[in-house]
């Protein structure tokens, strides 16, 4: 993988085995806080309850996942209400914060990005 750099300062690596670019960062806070409240209770490392990867670096949701990131999946599954599964729900407002920065395509905060407990 060969580094490229990127407008926004967050280095990138060309997959070898995709066109895409594979950012580093970490989860902006946000999103951060929506994704330990709700979605790492199966989107862990390793995953469980049938949880098909986990959620909880930046490189999880940034990764390829059958020829796709997936954050582009996650999304797919915010907007058409199949996660969070039962007993997990999210409020309209972590709906909002997870499907607003989904639809950016998941843009990373810098490495090393401190956020509130």
């Amino acid at each position: 993988m060969g580094v490229v750099a990127c407008s926004d300062g967050v280095p990138e690596k060309r997959d070898a085995g995709s066109a895409r670019l594979v950012r580093s960062g970490e989860i902006p806070c946000a999103p951060r806080a929506v994704l330990e409240a709700v979605c790492q209770n199966c989107h862990t490392d390793p995953p469980r309850n049938g949880a098909p990867f986990s959620q909880r670096t930046y490189q999880d949701i940034d990764s390829d996942l059958d020829g796709e990131p997936v954050y582009v999946r996650m999304k797919l599954a915010i907007e058409e209400g199949r996660m969070p599964l039962d007993p997990y729900t999210l409020t309209d407002a972590q709906r909002s914060t997870l499907l607003e920065w989904l639809s950016q395509d998941a843009p990373p905060a810098p490495v090393g990005t401190v956020c509130p407990p």
